[in-house]
């Protein structure tokens, strides 16, 4: 695959793509100063908070533009965080704050939807077995979670998307089911129930690449190469040129395609992170 670096650029999810349990991105340090120096940006796509993407960005070129500027989306879309003047949106997307880092809101503040949130639990019948990440405590995160306490402090800073974390299975489809009656958005993965109205990763990459486009020749992206590791990044994959399922942990060294997923996708067949330096290696630098 013959690849133009100077229009290259990676949108890529986190948990589960680029880290593992631990919240480890050390392992991705030389390669992502190699894309950086090649002139290729390395942009998350993401349901964690501004915070959680700072943490990890402090010692990374992860969200730094080679060019300078810093541009990230967060909670399930529910945000695009952005260098002020960095991105060129259509008028109705105003961004807010007053730092050099701006914020596109993509999504209903979950303080305004609050009381529909509660009521959701309480009519799935779930409430006594549902952890609501944005009212947990620090240290509830790190028990149920397993993050260090940085990352759940930061986590609990949630504004547009509201994470659910049902204790059983049933709780899941339930909050679904009823999430969709209440007129809410809702993406669930494996554990976790995602809440909010206007999320989604979809909606936020196109946005992200029209916003983008004035950076590279004749306004257009030439390879645009996502990553992802579950069913909640689909919306995103599959809008994108170079769609890549990173492995999941106890699946080593498979290359079995998952026939459920409705578009043609790179496989990588190891988990995070090497999986991800592995895809990247091979689409991007031929290694």
């Amino acid at each position: 695959m013959r690849v133009d670096l100077g229009r290259a650029i990676i949108f890529t999810d986190l948990d589960g793509t680029m880290l593992d349990r631990d919240l480890n991105m050390e392992p991705l340090s030389p390669l992502l100063n190699e894309l950086h120096s090649l002139g290729v940006p390395v942009i998350p796509i993401t349901s964690k908070t501004l915070g959680e993407i700072a943490l990890l960005s402090r010692r990374t070129t992860l969200a730094k533009l080679p060019r300078g500027g810093f541009v990230a989306v967060s909670e399930m879309g529910g945000a695009i965080h952005a260098t002020r003047g960095l991105l060129v949106l259509r008028r109705h997307y105003r961004p807010t704050g007053l730092g050099d880092i701006v914020e596109y809101p993509l999504a209903t503040p979950i303080e305004e939807l609050s009381d529909k949130i509660d009521k959701l639990i309480k009519i799935s019948g779930c409430w006594k077995r549902v952890l609501r990440v944005s009212t947990a405590s620090p240290g509830e995160l790190v028990d149920e979670m397993g993050i260090p306490p940085e990352h759940a402090r930061e986590s609990i800073r949630r504004r547009y998307d509201e994470v659910l974390i049902p204790r059983d299975r049933p709780c899941v489809r339930k909050i679904v089911r009823e999430a969709s009656r209440l007129g809410l958005d809702v993406v669930a993965g494996a554990r976790h129930v995602h809440v909010g109205k206007g999320i989604g990763k979809g909606r936020a990459l196109l946005l992200l690449e029209e916003g983008l486009r004035h950076m590279y020749p004749r306004g257009a992206l030439g390879q645009s190469i996502c990553l992802g590791d579950a069913p909640i990044d689909w919306s995103f994959l599959s809008l994108c040129k170079t769609p890549v399922i990173i492995g999941i942990s106890g699946n080593e060294g498979l290359h079995t395609r998952d026939h459920s997923v409705r578009f043609s996708y790179f496989p990588s067949p190891y988990p995070a992170p090497l999986g991800w330096a592995w895809a990247v290696s091979r689409i991007l630098l031929a290694k």
